[in-house]
């Protein structure tokens, strides 16, 4: 099923590997190198800033906090301290 006139949506299709960075910005906290990652490929803990790409959705990790991935796959973030 497309979505929209720039991407295919595949549900059961493999599970993005992307990785690089980018500059997003943050309010309150600024712009920031980002780190990308795939969701599947998220094997020990990381430190935001950070965006966590799956197949329907993507995860904006801000800076100061830390996400990693269950062994059932699921992501906990951990918001870290309140500024």
């Amino acid at each position: 099923a497309p979505i929209g006139r720039h991407g295919t949506f595949r549900p059961n299709g493999p599970a993005l590997d992307r990785a690089g960075d980018r500059r997003v910005s943050f309010p309150g906290a600024g712009v920031h190198d980002t780190v990308v990652v795939g969701s599947e490929t998220l094997t020990e803990p990381l430190a935001g800033p950070a965006i966590v790409e799956a197949r329907s959705t993507s995860v904006v990790i801000p800076p100061g906090a830390t996400v990693q991935r269950s062994p059932a796959g699921h992501l906990l973030i951990d918001p870290g301290e309140e500024p």
